[in-house]
């Protein structure tokens, strides 16, 4: 369990903790502009989480990079919905 953001930084590294705070800020904003995405970020999180794992058997070294190229995956349905 992490309960602070030094520890965080420890653990994970500052550059993958930058990358999922930025994601985890413009999630916020959009949840909180247009509710009835929810279950399309949720979808996003999932595909993030299987990216990373699926970087992690490729042998890819920037699994960050994998995780928020799959949470990004649907951008643009997801800003349609907002809009």
């Amino acid at each position: 369990r992490v309960s602070s953001v030094k520890q965080a930084i420890l653990l994970l590294g500052f550059d993958r903790v930058q990358h999922l705070s930025s994601a985890a800020s413009v999630f916020d904003h959009l949840q909180k502009k247009a509710p009835a995405v929810e279950e399309l970020l949720a979808l996003s999180v999932l595909t993030a989480n299987q990216s990373i794992e699926l970087a992690a058997q490729a042998g890819f070294g920037k699994a960050e990079v994998a995780y928020l190229c799959g949470l990004f995956r649907n951008l643009g349905e997801v800003t349609v919905a907002v809009h």
